[in-house]
C-alpha cells in the first residue's frame, strides 16, 4: 500500500477521525501501509535531493516530523505523518535536549490519532486514562479519576489508538533511532480545545500546551496596527470556545494599556469569563501584580 492508496481508502470509506469506531477502521491499512519498506525511504532520499537543488523550496519537516500527506483548507479531515524518535544518545537530543520530544513529559493530545511502529524498538509509554470534560483545565487543578492503565512500546507493527482527552501518555526515549507513521485527526476540534502536560504523582495539570493559536500574535497584531486588531482581539477574548485564546487575547488587550490601573481593569475581565480556569489565571495575575 502507499500513502495515496491509504489516502484514498479513507475517502471513500468515509471515515471519521472525530469517531473512535469509525476511525479504528483504518489501522489495518495503516499497517499494510507500515509493510512497505521502500516508501518512506525513497521519499527521504528524493527529499534530500530537492533540497539541495532547489534553495527556494519550502518543506512541511521539522526536526521530529515528516508530512507525507495533506491538503489544503478542510478537505479531509486527516492528514498523515512520519515521526522521528531519535535516542538519547542520538547527536540531534544531544543538541536541543528531550523537550522538543516531549520524552518524560506526561501529556494528553487534543486530537485522535492512529500510530504503528515503522522501524526501530519505538518508544515506550506509560498510559494512564482520564476524562478531559470532567476538569476546566487550569495549571493545579487536580485531575479525577486518573488511573494508569499499564507500560507498552510502539515497536515494529504494532498498531495503537490515541483518544483525545482521554489518553495520557509518559513517553520514554527508545533504545534506537526509531520511526513510526500517523493518521491524525485534522478537524476544527484541534483548534478549540486544549491540550495538557500533568504531574502524575500529584494528579494534576502542571500546564497548556496547545502550540495554536500563539499568545505572541495577539501582542504582535496589537502592536503592528491596533486600530484594525483591537476589535478582532476583542471579540475572541469574548467568543472564541478555548479558554486558554480567550484568556491570551485578555492578557493582549491589556497589554496596550498606558497605566497600571488600565491594565488590572482590563485583565479584570477574565474574572467574569464562563471558564473556571480563565477566572483562576486572571485571579492569579492579578494577585501577582498585588505583590508587585
Amino acid at each position: 500500500m502507499s500513502i495515496e492508496d491509504l489516502a484514498e481508502w479513507m475517502r471513500e470509506e468515509r471515515i471519521d477521525t472525530t469517531r473512535i469506531d469509525s476511525f479504528a477502521q483504518a489501522a489495518t491499512p495503516l499497517y499494510c501501509l507500515a509493510n512497505n519498506r521502500r516508501f518512506l525511504a525513497d521519499l527521504a532520499i528524493e527529499e534530500l535531493k530537492q533540497a539541495y537543488s532547489d534553495t527556494e523550496a519550502v518543506y512541511a519537516y521539522t526536526a521530529q516530523v515528516m508530512i507525507l500527506y495533506r491538503t489544503t483548507g478542510w478537505q479531509d479531515n486527516f492528514f498523515i505523518r512520519a515521526n522521528i524518535w531519535p535516542a538519547l544518545t542520538d547527536p540531534i537530543v544531544k543538541a536541543t535536549g528531550t523537550g522538543p520530544f516531549f520524552y518524560h513529559r506526561p501529556h494528553d493530545h487534543n486530537f485522535n490519532f492512529l500510530t504503528v511502529g515503522y522501524e526501530g524498538p519505538g518508544y515506550s509509554s506509560n498510559y494512564y486514562e482520564y476524562d478531559a470534560d470532567k476538569v476546566d483545565g487550569y495549571p493545579g487543578e487536580h485531575v479525577p479519576g486518573l488511573i494508569y492503565c499499564g507500560t507498552t512500546s510502539l515497536n515494529r507493527g504494532r498498531v495503537m489508538l490515541y483518544r483525545a482527552g482521554v489518553d495520557v501518555h509518559d513517553q520514554l526515549p527508545p533504545d534506537s533511532l526509531s520511526i513510526s507513521l500517523n493518521i491524525v485527526e485534522n478537524t476544527a476540534r484541534t483548534r478549540i480545545t486544549d491540550q495538557y502536560a500533568f504531574d502524575l504523582e500529584k494528579a494534576v495539570i502542571t500546564q497548556i500546551i496547545n502550540i495554536a493559536p500563539s499568545p505572541a500574535l495577539f501582542s504582535a497584531a496589537l502592536l503592528l496596527d491596533r486600530e484594525n486588531t483591537e476589535g478582532i482581539v476583542q471579540d475572541i477574548a469574548e467568543n472564541a470556545a478555548s479558554g486558554y485564546t480567550r484568556f491570551n487575547a485578555i492578557k493582549a488587550l491589556a497589554s496596550t494599556a498606558n497605566e497600571c490601573g488600565e491594565y488590572r481593569e482590563t485583565l479584570s475581565r477574565g474574572l467574569d469569563d464562563r471558564h473556571r480556569m480563565v477566572r483562576e489565571w486572571t485571579a492569579l495575575h492579578l494577585a501577582r501584580l498585588g505583590a508587585g
